[in-house]
C-alpha cells in the first residue's frame, strides 16, 4: 500500500506526457507547415535541394535569395530532401510528422538521463509532463522551423557533456561529439551553444586529468569544424545580414549603449512580462533546489546561451530602417529562441532536486576511465 501513491502519481505523470504530445501532434499535423521562417527559409532550401538533387550556388550567390539566409547551416534543409527523396515526392504536410517525433525523443531523453543520474522517478516524470506541455516550445508556429530540434540537440549537447565531465561512461564523448555536431548543423546558435558547452566542460573538469579536458575539447570542436568548415568553403564569407557588429567597435560604444538599454526596455514589455509567472515558477524552483554540480552545468550553458539571445536584437538591423531592428527581433525572435533553451533548463532545474538514494543509483565513475 505505501508504494501505490508513488505509482498512482507516475501513472498520472504519462498521461499528462501522452496528453502533451498528443496535443503537439494535432497542432503540427493538421495542416502544412505554414510558418514564414519555413516557407521563406527552411523549406524553399529543403525543396529546392530535393528537386536539383544538388546544393546549387544559386542558393549564396543569388541577390534575389538573399532573404534566405545563405549564412543558415543547411542541416535541417538536407532534412527535408532526405524525406522527400525517401517519400518519392516533397510534401511538407507529411514532413510534419517529424516534429512530435522529436517532442517525444526529447521527453525520453530527459527522463532518461534524470533517473539515469539517480533522480527519483517523481521528479523526472513531473520535468517531463511540464515540458510535454510547452506551448512556447510545441506550438504550430514553429512547426517546420530548427528550434524545436535545435531544443533537442541542446540537451543532448548539456547532458552528454555533463557526463563526458564526470566520466560516468566511455561512451560519453562518442555522444557529445554527435550532439555537437548536431546542434552546428542545425541552427548558428548551435554553434554558440557548443562554444558555451566547451567553456564549460573545461572549467567544469577536475583537475589533475588533462586528458579528459583534452577529449572533451575534441569531442565538441571538430563535430563543429566538420560542419561549418565545408560549408563556408562552399558559400564564401558571408556576414549575419541582420546584425550590425560594427557596433562593437570603440568608436561606437556610445551609440551601442543606447540601444542596449532601449533594448532591454522592449524586451521587458515583449518578453519578460508576457512570460512573468514562468520566470518567477523556475526562479523559485531553482532557490528550493541544491546545487548539484552535474546539473547546475546545464543551466550554466543555457545561461549563456540566454543573455547572448537577450543582448544580440540591440545590434539588429533592417533593410533601409537600422532603428527598427532590434525592436523586429525582440517580437519575432527572443521568445522563440530562448524557448528552445527549454529542455535544457528543464533538466537542470530537475536536477537540482537530486536526493541521493531517492532514485536509480547515480551514474558512477566508469573504473576503466584513466
Amino acid at each position: 500500500m505505501p508504494v501505490s501513491g508513488p505509482r498512482s502519481s507516475a501513472t498520472a505523470l504519462r498521461w499528462v506526457i501522452a496528453l502533451g504530445i498528443a496535443l503537439f501532434a494535432l497542432r503540427a499535423l493538421t495542416e502544412p507547415m505554414w510558418s514564414n521562417d519555413f516557407l521563406a527559409i527552411w523549406g524553399l532550401k529543403g525543396k529546392i535541394i530535393y528537386s536539383l538533387s544538388a546544393v546549387p550556388d544559386r542558393l549564396h550567390a543569388d541577390p534575389a535569395l538573399a532573404f534566405a539566409h545563405p549564412e543558415y547551416p543547411l542541416g535541417i534543409p538536407f532534412l527535408y530532401a532526405g524525406l522527400a527523396s525517401l517519400a518519392g515526392g516533397w510534401d511538407d504536410h507529411a514532413a510534419a510528422v517529424l516534429f512530435p517525433i522529436v517532442q517525444a525523443a526529447t521527453l525520453l531523453a530527459l527522463t532518461g538521463w534524470l533517473r539515469r543520474r539517480g533522480v527519483a522517478r517523481t521528479v523526472a516524470l513531473s520535468a517531463a509532463a511540464v515540458l510535454a506541455l510547452d506551448l512556447p516550445l510545441y506550438a504550430a508556429s514553429l512547426v517546420g522551423l530548427a528550434d524545436i530540434p535545435l531544443s533537442f540537440f541542446a540537451l543532448l549537447l548539456g547532458v552528454s557533456l555533463s557526463d563526458a565531465v564526470d566520466g560516468t561512461d566511455p561512451g560519453a564523448p562518442l555522444r557529445l561529439a554527435l550532439a555537437s555536431g548536431l546542434a552546428a548543423a542545425t541552427k548558428n546558435e548551435g554553434l554558440f551553444l557548443a562554444a558555451a558547452a566547451l567553456v564549460v566542460g573545461v572549467v567544469a573538469v577536475p583537475r589533475g586529468k588533462p586528458w579528459r579536458r583534452r577529449n572533451l575539447a575534441l569531442a565538441v570542436v571538430l563535430p563543429v569544424f566538420a560542419v561549418i568548415v565545408p560549408h563556408r568553403l562552399w558559400r564564401g564569407p558571408a556576414r549575419l545580414r541582420d546584425f550590425d557588429f560594427g557596433l562593437l567597435a570603440p568608436a561606437r560604444w556610445g551609440e551601442l549603449g543606447s540601444r542596449i538599454a532601449e533594448t532591454a526596455g522592449r524586451e521587458a514589455f515583449h518578453v519578460l512580462l508576457p512570460s512573468l509567472a514562468t520566470v518567477v515558477a523556475l526562479a523559485a524552483l531553482f532557490a528550493l533546489g541544491r546545487r548539484t554540480p552535474w546539473a547546475d552545468r546545464l543551466l550554466v550553458i543555457a545561461g549563456f546561451a540566454a543573455a547572448a539571445y537577450l543582448i544580440l536584437p540591440a545590434l539588429g538591423v533592417l533593410a533601409g530602417r537600422p532603428g527598427d531592428g532590434p525592436l523586429f527581433l525582440v517580437r519575432t525572435a527572443v521568445a522563440r529562441t530562448l524557448s528552445a533553451l527549454g529542455p535544457l533548463v528543464a533538466a537542470g532545474i530537475a536536477g537540482r532536486f537530486y536526493v541521493p538514494g531517492a532514485g536509480l543509483p547515480s551514474a558512477a565513475v566508469d573504473p576503466a576511465d584513466p
